[in-house]
């Protein structure tokens, strides 16, 4: 009869530990949403397709007729419909749910708001300023790879023990 007692009560308190972290879960998950939403990341995605596929078709002019054809391919498998559950997962694993709530209130702030509008373009303003870069020493590149392996220095000979 203990026996009975005790599995009736370890249970319960399985169950409603269960239904607590499930409550948790569900409040985390919304947390995160509202960020996502706040973000506005469905949009966001969208650009980030768009232009993914433009630098494609720019650099690959023969896929211009295809470009229908992939960008349909690209809104079925990197929109944010199809990776919204994904991305949820990977900021649970960055975040902490109180870390979302501050996160989420900065977000509500002006200075949160210009923050999400500004981003993206200062990124891509990084990313040409990178691209600009690279183009002005593709001559040191070329140089470094045509010579071959780097020659390294001859080793010194360790120093005479007395």
């Amino acid at each position: 009869m203990q026996k009975l007692r005790t599995l009736i009560i370890a249970l319960a308190v399985s169950s409603t530990l269960a239904t607590g972290a499930r409550a948790d879960e569900k409040s985390y998950r919304a947390t995160i949403i509202e960020f996502f939403q706040i973000a506005n990341m469905e949009v966001v995605m969208q650009k980030s397709v768009d232009a993914m596929l433009s630098a494609q078709v720019q650099a690959n002019p023969q896929l211009a007729p295809h470009e229908s054809k992939m960008r349909q391919f690209l809104n079925k498998y990197m929109s944010w419909k199809s990776l919204q559950d994904d991305f949820i997962r990977i900021y649970q694993k960055a975040f902490t749910e109180e870390e979302f709530k501050q996160i989420v209130a900065f977000y509500k702030t002006p200075v949160g708001q210009k923050t999400l509008q500004e981003l993206p373009k200062l990124m891509e303003q990084g990313a040409q300023l990178g691209a600009q870069r690279v183009q002005q020493h593709l001559p040191e590149l070329r140089q470094m790879i045509e010579g071959g392996p780097a020659k390294s220095a001859p080793a010194k000979a360790p120093p005479p023990k007395h």
